[in-house]
């Protein structure tokens, strides 16, 4: 940026793409080598093409504040490979250039919408929530491209592979131990590419599946499900035995008896879409340290943890299931 000519540098929220002076920098080798060595000014993209298509879909998750556990974004980002390779889907999980939080890349063999790459993004979710149990929901930010369609840019995501970054461990694609891939180049080589027809047949036969389970019809245009939603009807071989709940400072579901599903749709109860994240992105501005979805559960010791303002919901939830259940008080002496 131009320091004397530059809107940003009088008001950060100015869009490129109503500035008067504004002048593009073609891409050619020597930029390329100059982020693979290091440069103080590392190459980004937008992912959303000007006819609304992309190339690759990626899963941004991040520690929205100093005091965050950057180990969280691993544990969530983990999860999500391991949801892909269960559906025999490729993916590359990269440590993102600060470290702290982690991207999960998907690519494409040739352009798709956007707009069916983001319905495929968030009915992998979905259908992820009924294989492995989701910990928390708490730094999972958002998709890239971010949009179906923009007059602007679109979002910016940074491109892997910076070469300061690199010596710290950071903008590497790594492994299911979180080291770096010895050979970057290979990795990016093996890494099976999605089709347009794959695509399309993962979002009918998903969406199929998750509308018997929602009572949705699958294939609207309004089909956007969400993995927070608490409209799912729970299901009686979900359980294994019988559903334990505790009351002490919170509201504990014994989770070693519960089939993942029924872990995730109870952990739903906890999460919340953050108005915050929406307004923002409403309006353009950055969602820098404003999380996605708000969930105040927590997993301890194999028991899930609510508040305490969700029994009334969970017991109703449950009986109209069928599913039997019984309820210990450890808030007073004796019981």
């Amino acid at each position: 940026w131009n320091a004397g000519v530059c809107p940003k540098h009088t008001n950060p929220k100015s869009p490129c793409s109503k500035c008067l002076h504004r002048g593009w920098e073609a891409i050619n080798p020597k930029i390329l080598l100059r982020h693979l060595l290091g440069s103080s000014n590392p190459v980004g993209i937008y992912p959303l093409h000007p006819d609304g298509t992309c190339r690759f879909l990626v899963f941004d998750f991040d520690a929205h504040s100093e005091a965050s556990d950057p180990a969280q974004t691993r544990k969530e980002a983990e999860t999500l490979r391991m949801i892909c390779t269960q559906l025999g889907i490729n993916c590359l999980v990269e440590r993102s250039r600060s470290g702290k939080g982690s991207h999960v890349w998907i690519f494409f063999k040739e352009p798709v919408k956007a707009s069916t790459a983001r319905q495929f993004g968030m009915l992998l979710l979905n259908k992820g929530s009924q294989l492995v149990p989701l910990r928390s929901y708490q730094c999972y930010d958002r998709m890239f491209p971010a949009q179906d369609q923009t007059e602007d840019l679109g979002s910016l995501i940074a491109l892997p592979l910076h070469g300061a970054s690199l010596t710290e461990g950071n903008t590497a694609f790594v492994d299911e131990h979180w080291n770096a891939i010895p050979d970057q180049w290979q990795a990016m080589k093996e890494c099976q590419k999605l089709t347009r027809e794959q695509m399309e047949q993962y979002i009918q036969t998903w969406g199929q599946e998750l509308a018997v389970e929602t009572g949705r019809l699958a294939m609207t245009s309004q089909y956007r499900p969400d993995p927070w939603k608490q409209n799912s009807e729970f299901h009686p071989e979900d359980v294994y035995g019988t559903l334990t709940i505790i009351l002490a400072d919170g509201i504990y579901v014994d989770a070693l008896t519960l089939h993942p599903r029924l872990q995730n749709q109870i952990r739903n109860l906890a999460a919340m879409a953050n108005p915050a994240w929406y307004e923002n992105t409403r309006f353009g501005y950055s969602n820098w340290n404003t999380p996605r979805i708000l969930y105040t559960g927590s997993d301890v010791d194999g028991y899930i943890r609510l508040p305490r303002g969700v029994l009334d919901t969970l017991k109703k939830r449950l009986e109209s299931s069928g599913i039997d259940y019984w309820i210990r008080d450890k808030r007073q002496k004796g019981t």
